[in-house]
């Protein structure tokens, strides 16, 4: 079918009661006109639905020869987060698409090799390939084979042994590191190092009889926590890993940057302490957390704001930068705050958000810029784009905060956020395919951006419908719902990875319209209007009828319960 029949086919489906994709029905927030307006979880499943029409373009010049395989199969891999957020097999079978041609191009010594003409294996490409394939086998036990192969890939050919820090590249046949022509052998403990260290935690998480995976992960967690500042425990981003020295040739090099480094950072000692109750990542975590607010916080933003790029000694090596992941980094500050009971980094997000997306400081024409700079202005001519894969975290993070104060204006502002995000973001143009533009300009007519790379189709518009389910479970009163590790759901790696939790423990059944959430505890109300499919229709508790709910809202009864909601 041609693009532009394509694109006739969309606009009719969009207006239609049900959209249809592969056989399996699909519900429109159209559907039911007694719904307010906002944004809603139907409106992440409609926009991956989309977005699929896209992904089948890529694939037919894939098939004519018109572009590499790689770019649609690594695409179609990331739908397992949007079966994560549906139970739909639809999307199920892109990721297994996916795995199997990840199967097909690894080398024999467990190292994803797509790139055969020079045979570079980069650690990023490997652990996310990890993380991809764990989750499938965690529906799929046939792929277990796979992940543990690949898992051995890191632990066997990526990891120096003089100091446990993870290589950036390696040859995928031989195993040896790569010198880099421009970086040498420096890496990020950002992207190639933490990461690895998570894929190797998730992999021990679907596996846990292969302690290496754990114990490597922990010394890598460690020999990071030994590279600190003495003084300031803060941690540089870049490292040359052969010769052991901080970063001088690898952005940003000695310095570091607040989620990049301190999220990730942050993220996977949480990650380790939940899979192994280890007290010396508990201890890091707690003397970390604090320095690293420390070391960001800036007055000159605004009255105080979480400061991009910091030397590390607490301090800007250039002019204050405000950056546009504040979504994820709030999400991972809030579950760090309960996670080693410090109120006053809770209260640095409250600060944040109230200085800089209340007060408007940090966002224009409903948009949230790449880089301000402490006046609010934009930093150069390559900082007014917004980054879409950044934008779909926020609410993670807005609707976090909003449910642990009560306050719901920030998950309001996250939701025009996002609403604006699905109309601008939106691609039916010539050289793009149909679906989402990973980065536009956040001035009129916010068309694609010139100045700081080239837009691409977005591969993790697929992550929206798990941010957006998250979204629409929204709490009042003292209730704690259960993801997994009787906390919040989490995020692999960087800005544009993956989101996760225990599909055991909260689970959304689109076909059947059914939503479980098998532990909630502490007494209130759940408001689920914002799921999109209207009224509910019935709900167990502990597998009881239960009646006392009317519309859209669920008394929640005192204790924990399991809670099975089902609408008509």
């Amino acid at each position: 079918m041609s693009i532009i029949n394509r694109r006739v086919v969309v606009i009719i489906m969009l207006v239609m009661i049900n959209i249809t994709f592969n056989g399996c029905s699909r519900y429109t927030k159209a559907s039911y006109s007694d719904i307010e307006e906002g944004v809603s979880y139907l409106d992440g499943v409609n926009a991956v639905d989309y977005s699929i029409i896209g992904l089948e373009d890529i694939k037919e010049d894939v098939m004519s020869g018109k572009k590499g395989a790689t770019e649609y199969y690594l695409s179609s891999l990331k739908f397992i987060s949007t079966y994560m957020a549906t139970q739909d097999e639809t999307y199920l079978k892109y990721a297994k698409e996916g795995a199997e041609y990840i199967w097909e191009n690894t080398s024999e010594i467990g190292l994803v090799d797509f790139y055969k003409s020079d045979n570079i294996c980069s650690a990023v490409d490997q652990a996310t390939m990890v993380n991809m394939i764990s989750y499938i086998a965690s529906v799929d036990d046939s792929y277990k084979d796979l992940m543990i192969e690949l898992s051995d890939g890191i632990v066997n050919n990526f990891i120096n042994e003089d100091n446990s820090l993870v290589w950036s590249k390696v040859n995928s046949i031989t195993g040896e590191p790569i010198k880099d022509d421009e970086y040498g052998y420096e890496s990020q403990f950002s992207n190639s190092v933490l990461k690895s260290a998570q894929a190797l935690l998730i992999a021990y998480k679907f596996s846990p009889e292969n302690t290496k995976y754990k114990e490597k992960a922990l010394d890598i967690l460690n020999s990071i926590w030994e590279r600190r500042d003495s003084e300031t425990n803060l941690i540089s981003e870049s490292w040359d890993v052969r010769y052991d020295t901080s970063g001088s040739r690898l952005y940003p090099y000695s310095d570091f940057r607040y989620d990049d480094m301190g999220g990730v950072y942050i993220r996977t000692l949480m990650l380790a302490y939940n899979l192994t109750y280890d007290d010396n990542i508990m201890d890091i975590l707690k003397v970390y957390t604090p320095a690293l607010v420390n070391g960001i916080w800036d007055e000159s933003i605004n009255g105080g704001g979480f400061r991009y790029l910091n030397t590390t000694k607490g301090e800007t090596s250039s002019v204050p930068m405000l950056e546009t992941m504040h979504g994820l980094f709030t999400a991972t500050l809030i579950e760090a705050s309960k996670v080693i009971d410090n109120k006053e980094i809770l209260n640095k997000c409250i600060e944040n958000a109230d200085n800089i997306l209340i007060s408007g400081f940090g966002v224009k024409n409903n948009m949230i810029p790449h880089a301000l700079d402490n006046s609010g202005n934009y930093l150069n001519i390559r900082s007014d784009s917004q980054l879409g894969y950044a934008i779909i975290q926020f609410p993670l993070g807005y609707n976090m905060l909003s449910n642990v104060t009560g306050n719901e204006e920030y998950r309001n502002i996250s939701d025009e956020i996002i609403e604006t995000f699905l109309e601008r973001h939106k691609s039916d143009r010539e050289g793009i395919p149909v679906g989402y533009m990973d980065k536009i300009e956040t001035i009129e007519p916010y068309g694609l951006e010139e100045n700081y790379s080239k837009s691409h189709w977005m591969s993790q518009i697929t992550y929206l419908p798990s941010y957006l389910l998250y979204n629409s479970i929204q709490i009042e009163g003292d209730v704690k719902i259960n993801w997994e590790f009787n906390q919040e759901p989490k995020v692999l790696g960087l800005v544009d990875d993956i989101p996760i939790w225990d599909t055991n423990l909260v689970s959304m059944d689109l076909k059947n319209k059914t939503l479980k959430l098998e532990e909630v505890t502490g007494q209130g109300v759940i408001n689920l209007d914002s799921i999109g499919l209207g009224e509910i229709s019935k709900v167990y508790i502990d597998g009881k009828r239960y009646r006392k709910f009317d519309n859209a809202e669920i008394k929640i009864k005192k204790g924990t319960h399991s809670y099975e909601i089902k609408w008509r």
